[in-house]
Order: structure tokens, then sequence, then C-alpha cells
């Protein structure tokens, strides 16, 4: 017993005040200096100008970080800034931010276009008493033995739909513009509003277009609507239904 005791007073008790030192030194060290990472998306629009976009920063010290500004830095002498915060934005301890820019027509510098890469960025952030570089989050890989699932996404006037519908109708009421779409037993889905949502299709098939068109006629919606189109879903297009 007293061997045990002397072992315990030799060895196990400095460990355990060494490892007790290393945890408390790592904790304060945690709550000291700036540990930031960062992703990003580059946008390209018809409408606007190609931006940096959707940026998500995470915070992975035990303190929080007030955020008064985003920059981007090109060429390590070009600074851009992506956005800017009035009253600053409280990243909080371990937490996790996404941003979405400004839209913007285009950049110049002293007066001449300037176009970016933008997929070489450097994006820093404005805090109380300096700019802080943002480490780039890499993405872990996903373990090789997995079979990858791909989504496909069909969009039309903005909305994702199934495959599983037939028909698109647009249609204009109170001027304001509608989309509703059309499954092959013939349920109305989306921006519908009306006394019937569903055709029975003739003899329990599939829905056809003339159907359409004639229920829209025998409830007056064809005199109703300010105008209005009927598309069909095809498999890689959406092709117009002629009356």
């Amino acid at each position: 017993m007293q061997e045990i005791l002397c072992f315990i007073d030799t060895w196990f008790r400095p460990l355990l005040v060494v490892f007790a030192t290393i945890i408390g030194l790592y904790l304060t060290f945690k709550k000291f200096g700036y540990s930031v990472s960062v992703t990003y998306h580059e946008s390209y629009q018809r409408l606007s100008g190609s931006r940096i976009t959707d940026i998500v920063i995470t915070n992975h010290r035990d303190r929080p970080v007030n955020i008064f500004s985003v920059i981007a830095i090109f060429d390590k002498e070009i600074a851009l800034t992506l956005q800017e915060f009035n009253p600053p934005l409280i990243l909080k301890p371990y937490e996790t931010l996404a941003l979405e820019t400004d839209p913007y027509s285009s950049l110049s510098i002293n007066g001449d276009l300037f176009k970016p890469d933008l997929s070489f960025a450097e994006i820093q952030i404005e805090t109380i008493d300096k700019f802080v570089k943002c480490k780039k989050r890499k993405k872990p890989k996903l373990h090789q033995n997995f079979r990858l699932a791909t989504k496909k996404i069909r969009k039309f006037n903005g909305f994702v739909h199934r495959e599983s519908y037939k028909y698109v109708l647009v249609y204009r009421i109170n001027g304001n513009l509608k989309t509703t779409f059309i499954d092959n037993s013939g349920m109305f889905v989306n921006d519908w509003d009306f006394e019937f949502n569903k055709i029975k299709p003739a003899n329990n098939n599939e829905i056809v277009a003339d159907e359409i068109f004639i229920i829209l006629k025998k409830y007056g919606l064809d005199k109703i609507f300010e105008n209005y189109a009927l598309y069909r879903i095809a498999s890689n297009s959406y092709d117009l239904v002629e009356q």
C-alpha cells in the first residue's frame, strides 16, 4: 500500500498537474487571437455583374468576432469590399454564418474595367482592431466505398418540380403571373385557387391537353385569365401546346 501511495505522489500527481496545465493553456489559447475559415460561391448572372456570394464563415475560437466588413483580395494588391455591416455582425464562438452579398453592375479601377478571377480571391474580415485573413475550408472527401446519388433538377419559371408532372399552365390574372403544374392524374398543383383542383381523365387514362382546355372553358377561366399558355413537359424541354 505504501508503495502505491509513493508511486502516486512521485509520478501520478505530477503527470496530472502537467496534463491539467496543458489543458488550461489550450483553453486559454482558444480565447485569444482569431481563427476563421470561409467558403464561397461565384455567381455569374446575365443581369448583374459576376460576384462572390453565398459566403460561409466559421469561427474556430472560443471568443466572439465583430465583423465590420468582408473583403476580397486579388493578386495581393487589389481590395474589393464584398459586404459591410453597421452595426457589426457578431460571429459567436464556434458559430457558422452564411452571408449573401449585394449585386453590382461592374467593377473598375481608376475608371478602367476590372474583371477579376473570382476563384482565386483571398477573403479577409475587418474586426475591431485589424483585418483577419480567413482560411479556406477544405471539404472532406467522402468515403470511396460509397456510390454517389446525383440530383436531377427540373425547373420552370423558378419552380422545381417532380418528373411525374405532364403539363404546366402559365397564366396571368390581376397582373400577376401564375405557374400551375398538372400531373398525369389531372391534379393541379401550385398557384391554383379555383373551385376545382383536379380533372378526372377519360377512361382513367393519363390527362391530355384537350381535357385541360375544355375544363378551363367550362369554368370560364379562359375569360378570367388575361392570357394563358399550356406547355407539355418533355424529357428535356417544355413544348407549347397549340389549341
